[in-house]
């Protein structure tokens, strides 16, 4: 295609690339490079697009986690950073949405089957707008592992900093702090626990 048509056609292919549902990186890093071959003559669309890319591929395995404030249920400042040591299977989530609640009980599950291994830990962040909902909820469910609600201000950050559009969202978060995988499988899908096991590994001293 000719200018102006492969600009048109190359900027709606983009809007289509960096939509509303995240790509992984492994399948983003390819599209992107055969993208840029294809828009070598189009530097203003290469230009318009970079820095959404580059956003996105903040998050590739092995960059490092931004430090954030999280809240725990009695109203202290927790810093992310102090739980790295482990390998961290993060829930983002909320009470108003129905498939992040739809996943509570095969979370549990998960919780139970690796109670007793100390390389593990899984960790669930609201993103509530207020802490009441969240702490009802938490109080009715009584979950067994550590939960964290995110203010307004550090949901923003953090939404922004892994490219988070939809929840429930999974992270996996490397012993070293650095980034395992930022869109991990949730617990409801199959072989989950086999994947965890995987990246036990990965990490295992």
């Amino acid at each position: 295609l000719s200018n102006p048509a492969k600009t048109v056609w190359l900027d709606d292919w983009s809007r289509n690339l960096f939509g509303i549902y995240s790509i992984p990186v492994d399948k983003l890093v390819p599209l992107w490079k055969r993208y840029v071959q294809c828009a070598s003559d189009c530097p203003e669309i290469l230009k318009k697009w970079q820095k959404t890319y580059e956003k996105l591929t903040a998050t590739a395995s092995g960059k490092l986690v931004k430090d954030i404030t999280l809240q725990t249920p009695d109203g202290a400042d927790v810093q992310l950073s102090s739980l790295f040591g482990k390998l961290l299977y993060i829930d983002v989530w909320a009470t108003w949405c129905v498939p992040c609640c739809a996943e509570i009980p095969y979370l549990d599950e998960l919780v139970g089957r690796f109670k007793d291994n100390d390389q593990v830990a899984f960790l669930s962040f609201s993103i509530d707008k207020t802490a009441d909902p969240w702490l009802e909820k938490i109080r009715s469910d009584q979950p067994a592992w550590p939960q964290y609600h995110l203010s307004p201000e550090q949901k923003t950050q953090f939404c922004n900093d892994w490219d988070i559009r939809t929840i429930p969202r999974f992270i996996m978060i490397a012993p070293d702090g650095t980034i395992c995988d930022a869109h991990a499988p949730r617990p409801s899908k199959p072989n989950i626990a086999d994947y965890i096991e995987e990246c036990i590994g990965k990490y295992k001293k």
